[in-house]
Order: C-alpha cells, then structure tokens, then sequence
C-alpha cells in the first residue's frame, strides 16, 4: 500500500479480528459481484455485521419482458451476485434515470434520499461507511459520514478514461465528495498523486482474486473439460464486450500470429459488441485458428479456461486495474497483453507477463508471439500471486478503516 502524502501508522498488535469484533460496516457500491463482492466478502470474515446497498436503475425491471440487452447491465440480476456470506445483507436500491450523462450528473442527490429513506433507523447503528466507485456512491457515503459522524472511506475502482472525464467534468459535489471523504483508496499507484490534489490521504491498494472461485487445475485436467487437446495453444481473454476492451483488436492480432501448432483464441464476456465480434471471429478463423467469442461463462467455465490456457490475453486501452489479470496470476497464467491502469504496478518482470502499449496491433502481435512462445513458469507465477488474494488485500484495507475510525 502506498501513500503520496501521508503514510498509514503501522500496524499495530491487534489483529484485523480484534479490530472489527462487534463492528458493523455499510458499503454503498454499484454492484455486488465480482471485485467489489471478492473484498466485502474477505472483510465479512471479521465484521460483525455488513450491510451492502447496491442502486440499480428500476427501468431495468421491464428488460425481462421487453428483452433489452442494453438495459441489463445496468439491472439488480447483473449487478448483484446470488450469494453472500452469512453475516452480509444485501440490499436492492431501486433509482430511476436515464443512463445519459445529463442525467448521471443530477443522479448523486437522488441516490442520497433515497438512501436516508431506505435505511431510516439503521445507519446511526454502523462503525464505518465505505463506498465503491466516486460518483454517485462516494458522494452518498460522504454526505452520510459527514451528517451521522461516521468515518467513510472511498475506493475509486474508474478505469483511466471514467476518472479522466470525472476529473474534468466540472462536477462540484464530486470534487466535494474527494475533499471530504476520510480517506481514498485507489486501484492504483500511478493515480494517487492527482488524487492527493484533492485529499491528503490517498493510498493505493489492488484488486485481487478469490482463490476459492478459482480453484486450481492440472492444465491437461482443465483442456479435457473445454474439450481441447494438449496439441494446441490456447489464449484466452475476459472482459465486458465493449470498445474500451479492444477485443477487435485481439482478434486481429491473434490470427496475424505466426504459429505451427493450432490457436485456440477464447473471449468471455457479455456486452453490445458480442454479435460484431462473433462475426469478425468467423472471419479470421481458419484451419490453424479458432475463435471463439463464449459470451458469459460461469465461475466453473472461468476456472478451466484460466487452468488450461497457455497465456491471459488483454488488449484493453483502459483500465484501473484489471481484475482478472490477478485472477490469471491466481492461476499461474501469465498476462500478456496492453499496459493500461496499474499492469505495469504488478507485472513488475517478464516472469509474470510481457507487456506492450494500448492501441499497437503491431506490438501486441509481437509480445502475443513471444508469449506463446516462451516457456513460462507456472510455480513461480503463483508463487507471485498468493499477495493478491482477497484475504492479503484486505489486511491493507483493514489498515485503512483503523486510520480512519473516529
């Protein structure tokens, strides 16, 4: 964990059960899945009680019946996982607007009443409030703190364009809410000096993986339950099928590839690009390549895809810091692929990764080449990613709510 301004004291004698025994903990946050829901659940371990508040727009609730794929992404099904430790209630917050950044801008006053009005009664009883994302949850969680005498906490999970567009949007009570939130964690290292312009106390603190939703598999074991044989290459890739993710790019990349065994390229993920990335998968797969765009896999899919591959793809063009590249690490998979965000925070030697600049079809063929080229080792790579699993993050959050605490 790092700070631009001021360090967090060291940790002290108490441990993080010590510390959080009898405590209650409210997360506001836009969804409840994947990263966000790996790092609550990791904390639930300690936590007396957590209550999680997850705004999902309610037009969203006719998408069932009208069938708008745009809107899901946006609803309760897609934003909140279907399971939860014993002691974290999760708990729907309904909000009405149109996803257009007009109405984004006016969304963060709405989401605060109705907050105030879900929980009536409740948050006085909390010890600390975290957010999870700036705008509008940062800013609910901030006024909240300020008006119940609670201590906040802010993590800013934006990819590097969102938190660019948010910090020249113009938005007052988002600057307002980085002023006066005790204390801001972002994804990354290279985003805390901006930050600290607006707080003196910003540390930067990763994503990381569950171990237990990633179980590990011999890689041979894993080829046999996606039906691959040891003879091919597998390069497999994971994101929301959207522009920022570049998969396009990857696509052309891989079949530019020289090779003399067989490329199985894999994409997982859903989003509006799914159908136009289906058929440019068709059009560059040939005898010696296949693509395959999978759309949404379940935990079991991703464990065996990330088990079995021979290298984790990403050609993203931005990115806090992305998850999966630490869920890859978690499997002993090396990343290869654009360094956006913090990548190059973590894949610190080409034991773990090799990297190259976003937007370069031609560099990303060249370090997907040697990538699937290099013998890597899998040992060594896990070895290097057992600091970043969710139980190790969230000793570094912990320290965070200890320096906060009022």
């Amino acid at each position: 964990m790092s700070n631009t301004v001021t360090d967090v004291p060291e940790r002290n004698s108490t441990t993080a059960e010590q510390y959080a025994s009898g405590k209650k903990l409210l997360v506001i946050t836009h969804n409840y899945s994947n990263f966000t829901k790996g790092q609550i659940d990791a904390i639930a371990d300690t936590f007396e009680e957590i209550l999680v508040l997850v705004r999902y727009n309610r037009v969203t609730d006719l998408s069932g019946i009208l069938e708008w794929d745009t809107l899901k992404k946006y609803g309760r099904d897609f934003k909140i996982a279907d399971s939860a430790p014993e002691n974290v209630e999760i708990v729907p917050l309904a909000l009405t607007y149109a996803p257009i950044e007009q109405w984004y801008k006016r969304l963060g006053k709405h989401h605060y009443w109705a907050t105030k009005a879900k929980l009536r009664g409740r948050i006085e009883s909390f010890d600390i409030i975290h957010a999870h994302f700036s705008w509008t949850a940062g800013y609910v969680a901030t006024r909240l703190g300020e008006e119940f005498g609670l201590s906040t906490v802010l993590t800013v999970h934006e990819n590097e364009d969102r938190l660019r567009e948010e910090l020249q949007s113009g938005n007052e009570e988002l600057y307002w809410t980085w002023r006066n939130v005790d204390a801001i964690i972002r994804v990354n290292e290279k985003d805390c000096e901006t930050l600290s312009e607006f707080n003196e106390s910003v540390y930067a603190i990763p994503n990381g993986y569950d171990r237990d939703r990633l179980p590990l598999k011999k890689a041979a074991n894993a080829r046999e339950e996606i039906g691959i044989s040891e003879g091919a290459k597998i390069v497999f890739s994971l994101g929301g099928l959207i522009p920022r993710k570049r998969f396009k790019l990857l696509i052309r990349a891989i079949s530019a590839v020289e090779h003399d065994e067989p490329i199985v390229c894999a994409i997982g993920g859903r989003g509006k690009e799914r159908k136009k990335l289906e058929r440019l998968a068709r059009r560059y797969s040939d005898g010696s390549v296949e693509i395959r765009v999978l759309g949404f896999i379940s935990d079991e899919e991703l464990a065996n895809w990330l088990n079995a591959c021979d290298i984790f793809a990403l050609a993203s063009e931005s990115e806090g810091n992305p998850t999966v590249m630490f869920e890859a690490l978690g499997c002993g998979k090396p990343y290869v692929g654009t360094n956006v965000g913090g990548v190059s925070e973590i894949i610190t030697s080409d034991e773990y990764g090799l990297l190259c600049q976003p937007n370069d079809e031609n560099a990303l063929v060249e370090v997907l080449q040697k990538g699937l080229s290099k013998t890597w080792q899998r040992e060594t790579i896990l070895e290097y990613g057992t600091r970043y699993t969710w139980n190790e993050i969230a000793e570094e959050v912990y320290d965070v709510y200890r320096y906060v605490e009022k």
